[in-house]
């Protein structure tokens, strides 16, 4: 995963009305591609978020946490991983996804151009003239290519595109078994930062006690290191799919991490480290997961 760069966020306030409408009716220079429109949303209250690339679907509430987070805004409480709704991942497609202003009107379709290693999106908005407003409508589409099709992207309208997955870094995704019979006892435990040896035992003792843990060496192991200069290092204990990934997500007050998605083998606990870059922490930050306050 790529450090998540500076995204350079511009908010405007609004005030008065908006006039006109959004996109212009030129076409993006270059070619046009064959592209799907996998989600598109509109809303004045959406944050005008860097454009994303991924091999997966791009999750738009995880984008927006950490824009939200580096730019001082209180963003999101920390969600439910099971009300997390993704698109389906198809083999051998990129996701591309945008956020852009539109005017009055809400856009209503996407197009993807080429134009040498630069992929423009264009959001379509109706046109209609003389037309006012309170507050202009922000939309976010995301599209889905053939990879192909857009191997050696540098730019998307015009900016390098960052991580979907944010600035975290993951370093490990351990599973360590379903642990039915303790399920509740370590749904409880809290994540932690670690910061000193021995911050980890009360996660490692909880699984060395648990019937049918599985790959504690290699837990144990994980928790051992310390995090690079410059980065902070958390450990939580989830309850989700081993073959997806674990995403970390911040608000405001919290640093929290969910394993969300399609499930293809049986759920189990999966104990997942992380690294932050601290630049992109504040101190009021606490580790939690879903159901535990911060």
């Amino acid at each position: 995963m790529q450090r998540l760069r500076s995204i350079g966020l511009v908010l405007i306030a609004v005030t008065g009305v908006v006039a006109g409408c959004g996109d212009t009716d030129e076409n993006p220079p270059g070619k046009q591609l064959d592209a799907r429109i996998v989600e598109l949303k509109n809303d004045p209250g959406l944050p005008l978020t860097p454009p994303t690339m991924s091999p997966a679907p791009i999750d738009a509430g995880l984008v927006a946490g950490w824009v939200a987070a580096e730019s001082g805004q209180p963003g999101d409480d920390v969600r439910d991983p099971d009300a997390v709704r993704l698109p389906e991942t198809i083999e051998g497609q990129t996701y591309l996804a945008v956020t852009s202003g539109t005017g009055c009107l809400p856009g209503d379709d996407a197009e993807l151009w080429r134009d040498g290693t630069e992929l423009h999106v264009k959001i379509v908005a109706p046109t209609e003239d003389d037309l006012n407003c309170d507050a202009e409508n922000h939309a976010w589409a995301q599209l889905a290519v053939d990879s192909e099709l857009v191997e050696g992207t540098r730019l998307i309208n015009g900016r390098t595109p960052v991580a979907a997955t944010g600035p975290a870094k993951l370093i490990e995704a351990i599973p360590v078994g379903a642990l039915a019979d303790d399920r509740t006892d370590l749904l409880s435990l809290r994540p932690i930062e670690l910061t000193a040896p021995g911050d980890a035992d009360p996660i490692l003792d909880a699984l060395d006690a648990a019937k049918g843990a599985e790959n504690l060496d290699t837990a144990e192991a994980a928790l051992t290191g310390a995090p690079p200069d410059g980065e902070r290092r958390f450990v939580y204990l989830l309850e989700g799919c081993p073959d997806v990934d674990p995403a970390l997500l911040v608000t405001s007050a919290a640093i929290s991490a969910e394993s969300a998605g399609d499930c293809t083998e049986p759920a189990q606990f999966i104990l997942a480290v992380f690294d932050v870059p601290i630049e992109n922490t504040t101190p009021q930050m606490a580790p939690t997961v879903y159901g535990q306050e911060p």
